[in-house]
């Protein structure tokens, strides 16, 4: 049973109670795109609605295909008036072709410098929003090489080994020091393999397990 007042607004128009629901800003990549925030906001149920800024192939790191700083749906998401955004960002950092590769940046640094001083930049442009938003951060999902075919095995292997050792412990890092809440969807969903398509996207029970460990999360906190 959610508490209503945690989670929702109240507010007199005239003589009639009005109840606004929570606005939940989901910020991610394709596994944010793919659908998990319409999930999130039929478990989550009444007094909560959720806004998907996920872009497919979206990183932290500038010199990709889809800095997520230069895309419509970050755009999106400073407009939304949030009272909640959740980021799950980092796969994507994570590919050899981006962490370790030659990149278009104007960035000086290595990439984990990079990843951290553009995920600060995220949380604190979210914060300076008028709505005060709460933000919580959320750790990538496993990467499953085993469930790719193909050339994609090497690379998702590859990928796998960098979000695990690189990016991983760096997205903690940055929680832990910009003091925001953690959800540690990786830990959770370690060991469910049966659950991912390609690898790095999810089956419908995949993105169901996902997003409720979100709503735990979220409701918990």
């Amino acid at each position: 049973m959610m508490n209503r007042a945690v989670c929702m607004g109240i507010c007199l128009v005239g003589s009639v109670m009005m109840v606004s629901a929570q606005k939940v800003v989901c910020v991610g990549d394709s596994n944010t795109q793919r659908g998990y925030p319409a999930m999130l906001e039929k478990q989550l149920g009444e007094g909560w609605e959720t806004l998907n800024c996920g872009k497919g192939g979206a990183t932290l790191l500038s010199g990709t295909r889809t800095p997520y700083f230069g895309t419509h749906q970050y755009q999106a998401l400073l407009k939304s008036e949030p009272d909640v955004v959740v980021i799950m960002l980092g796969t994507n950092d994570a590919n050899p072709l981006w962490w370790k590769g030659k990149r278009a940046t104007q960035f000086v640094g290595s990439s984990a410098e990079e990843l951290i001083s553009q995920y600060q930049k995220l949380i604190g442009e979210v914060r300076s929003l008028a709505t005060k938003p709460k933000v919580y951060v959320v750790t990538p999902p496993p990467v499953f090489p085993d469930r790719a075919k193909g050339e994609k095995v090497t690379m998702r292997a590859a990928r796998k080994e960098l979000l695990e050792t690189e990016v991983l412990p760096l997205i903690r890092k940055v929680a832990r020091e910009e003091e925001v809440i953690l959800i540690d969807v990786h830990g959770r969903m370690l060991g469910q393999e049966q659950l991912s398509s390609d690898g790095v996207h999810f089956t419908k029970k995949g993105y169901e397990l996902l997003t409720s460990i979100i709503k735990e999360g979220l409701l918990q906190r």
